[in-house]
């Protein structure tokens, strides 16, 4: 696993003390001055600090409503696993791996899965790319928990909406049915996809025709940041994203976002 670097982390916190920003607890929330909306720039501090804010976006789920977004989630199922109503070894996850079926290297995959297994949980491999669709709504019906594994976020966009997981999900999560996302699947539910070309390559999913993503949160989970392996990725990305982008939230990877009906806050 590629290591944590602190670097581009300094250099964002110090830009933000020189903008009109605000910096709480290691949070900063900026808005950009004449624009009709406001960009938030989240910075997490290495300080286990939390702090709950009111999401951007009032989709008009119930409060049960849970996401677990992570960026390497076998790092915090742990403290995951704590947030879940009932023991695991009584709840049975769907874990779906589809992001990562053109992935050469499978090993995030399958950490996720193993850390899974060994806190006691029961594992359902649901492959969205190959599952029928009322075979899909059978499996689902039968779980406690939706995992959705790491890989190419375009790809798993493209099969979620061709296998009609898209419309299920939302379903089932507005139901109150815990959602666990690791990379890729964190991506999925926020607004948009598109800043993550700068580590996935959208000409993996040829059939899709919109990148926008499941709308569940009103923001853009951007993962791995800190991470010494996309550093010059992200030193781009957050330029455009200043100028022109999406709210977005930056998660690293020994933190997740859990989201609880309307309010939403950083652990780890």
């Amino acid at each position: 696993m590629p290591g944590q670097g602190g670097g581009l982390g300094d250099e964002l916190l110090h830009h933000a003390r020189m903008s009109p920003g605000i910096l709480l607890n290691g949070f900063m929330s900026e808005s950009l001055p004449n624009r009709r909306d406001t960009i938030e720039l989240v910075v997490v501090s290495s300080q286990p600090t939390v702090l709950q804010l009111t999401s951007g976006q009032n989709r008009g789920h119930s409060p049960v409503m849970q996401l677990f977004l992570t960026s390497i989630a076998c790092n915090v199922l742990d403290q995951i696993a704590a947030n879940l109503e009932g023991d695991p070894h009584e709840l049975k996850v769907a874990f779906i791996p589809t992001a990562s079926n053109l992935s050469e290297s499978k090993e995030g995959t399958e950490n996720d899965r193993n850390k899974l297994i060994s806190l006691g949980f029961q594992i359902i491999d649901v492959d969205i790319a190959v599952t029928r669709h009322e075979n899909l709504k059978q499996a689902l019906e039968k779980v406690d928990v939706i995992f959705v594994g790491g890989g190419n976020t375009f790809y798993l966009l493209q099969e979620a909406h061709r296998s009609g997981f898209s419309e299920m999900l939302g379903d089932f999560v507005g139901g109150g049915t815990p959602y666990i996302g690791s990379s890729a699947g964190s991506v999925l539910v926020g607004t948009t996809i598109e800043p993550i070309k700068m580590m996935d390559d959208p000409k993996d999913a040829p059939e899709l025709t919109s990148y926008d993503g499941l709308n569940f949160v009103g923001f853009v989970p951007l993962v791995h940041f800190g991470n010494e392996e996309f550093v010059e990725e992200y030193r781009t990305a957050l330029s455009d994203l200043y100028s022109h982008g999406p709210r977005f939230i930056l998660v690293r990877d020994n933190e997740y976002l859990i989201i609880q009906g309307d309010y939403w806050r950083i652990c780890g």
